[in-house]
């Protein structure tokens, strides 16, 4: 398929039927044409650089260029295509690589929007670190997770039996050493390599399949939960225009809203919000919002000492105490860090906050009872959910400490939390206010001024008064007989 005027080609039916639509909104002079021309130039860069997906996998360059290799290499690519067709072919790994086999797994987890990818991209920095972003051809080959194409029936977290979890673990465990021979090869590290390559795969919906990734690595893998404000995530959601957010089908979008029902008690008019087609905005906002409950739910009831949770309000405010946490956290001995810090200062930029919506505020209000109202006070208020782990010891011996240690947990249990929540006014609305109360106040100090200036003359006039009465006195009484003209 040639574009014509320089542009690259693909071949891929999306970008067939937006070079077809192209020309007319070139013709009538449709802003929406420029973004369009970009986005077939990205998807043919794509192709062009190549992936997993068009038979082989490469080492191509993408768009981060301190990085040797392509993170997207897995994606699959191009993921319009994916979406579409629901075709995801098979890899076709090179037949010269040796596996790499001290390989360690961590695992970038939370609600899609929370910066997930920005993060992953600065743990990229680090010379042991593969990054993969969301490799879904790694898994699609052997787990039923498609909720995304036109095609999917997946779920998000599959059932697996015994027998099927051990072929599971020895087909990844493959793969990822495959791709870290490929993807980075020993002569980056040099002949003498203290720092054993860690594979991080960032895949947002791994939060709901900790429990499966827990069993399939025995315990060895690691996780990062990067945890982000959830009003800011439900805009990002809102704000980022993608069909396939949700799934083609909305196949994704339906296994939340069965969650939903399980852990949360929506109302119905919130219920009502999450499926009005006539309200896009107000949707996208509502639904981002379930999802990052879920998912912040999904993260505290798998918390472990395998799982690092990071504030990515925390991580713009001071990336090198977050890094600090991730390398004690990530890797057995302190890397090197080279420049790290500079790149996330950089990159990393705090947004300001803003007011909400009238959308927004009616979405929030009925919200209210259903248990995201609390997650969201929470988050506000700046703490998080607890989690109390209490260690019993079965055996007679430890029997007085055992009682001691549940009597305490119950304490604990009975301590009670008020969360509350910063609202944020319209700022018009807060002016309007302001001079209502303006006005307000400079009629009392006017009242007040009037009163004042009458009270000064009634005051005024009463020593006159009396000024004038002792006058009229003296004239008529004197304290010495003699003086007295009524004296004989």
């Amino acid at each position: 398929m040639a574009l014509g005027d320089g542009l690259p080609e693909c071949t891929c039916d999306e970008c067939a039927r937006k070079a077809a639509l192209l020309p007319a909104l070139q013709l009538a002079g449709v802003p929406l044409a420029a973004e369009l021309e970009k986005d077939l130039q990205r998807h043919a860069q794509r192709v062009r650089l190549g992936s997993a997906a068009s038979g082989g996998v490469q080492r191509s360059v993408g768009t981060r260029k301190w990085l040797s290799y392509d993170p997207d290499v897995f994606l699959p690519t191009p993921f319009d295509a994916f979406v579409l067709s629901g075709h995801c072919p098979k890899i076709q790994w090179p037949q010269h690589e040796h596996s790499r086999k001290d390989v360690s797994i961590c695992y970038i987890v939370g609600c899609g929007r929370s910066g997930s990818t920005i993060f992953a991209e600065i743990l990229s920095h680090y010379r042991s670190v593969l990054f993969l972003n969301e490799p879904r051809q790694l898994w699609l080959e052997h787990l039923p997770l498609d909720v995304w194409s036109t095609q999917g029936q997946g779920v998000l977290c599959p059932e697996v039996g015994p027998r099927d979890l051990l072929q599971l673990a020895d087909a990844m465990r493959s793969s990822y050493s495959r791709a870290a021979e490929l993807l980075l090869p020993e002569v980056e590290f040099g002949p003498l390599q203290t720092q054993p390559v860690t594979v991080l795969e960032k895949l947002p919906e791994h939060v709901f399949r900790v429990a499966l990734l827990r069993r399939l690595w025995g315990g060895t893998a690691r996780f990062i939960f990067l945890r982000r404000d959830g009003l800011a995530v439900a805009r990002s959601v809102a704000r980022f225009v993608q069909a396939a957010w949700y799934g083609a089908r909305d196949e994704k979008w339906r296994q939340l809203k069965d969650q939903l029902s399980k852990f949360f008690t929506p109302s119905g008019e919130f219920l009502a919000v999450l499926e009005a087609p006539t309200e896009p905005r107000k949707l996208l906002f509502a639904r981002g919002l379930v999802e990052w409950a879920l998912s912040v739910r999904a993260a505290a009831e798998a918390a472990g000492s395998d799982m690092l949770e990071i504030s990515y309000e925390e991580l713009t405010r001071d990336p090198s105490a977050v890094l600090e946490q991730v390398e004690a956290f990530l890797f057995a001995s302190p890397p090197e860090r080279g420049d790290v810090d500079t790149w996330a200062r950089q990159t990393l930029r705090r947004e300001p906050e803003a007011g909400l919506a009238t959308a927004e505020l009616e979405v929030l209000e009925l919200l209210k009872g259903s248990g995201i109202d609390t997650f969201l006070a929470e988050e506000k208020d700046g703490v998080c959910l607890v989690r109390l782990v209490a260690t019993l010891k079965p055996c007679d011996q430890a029997l007085p400490e055992t009682i001691s240690t549940c009597r305490f947990a119950q304490r604990v249990a009975n301590v009670q939390t008020f969360a509350r929540v910063n609202e944020q006014q319209d700022p018009q609305l807060v002016i309007s206010q302001l001079r209502q109360e303006n006005s307000q106040l400079r009629a009392a100090l006017g009242a007040s001024e009037h009163a004042e200036a009458g009270g000064k003359r009634w005051e005024t006039d009463r020593f006159n008064g009396f000024e004038h009465g002792i006058a009229a006195k003296k004239t008529v009484y004197h304290p010495f007989p003699s003086q007295n003209n009524n004296c004989g």
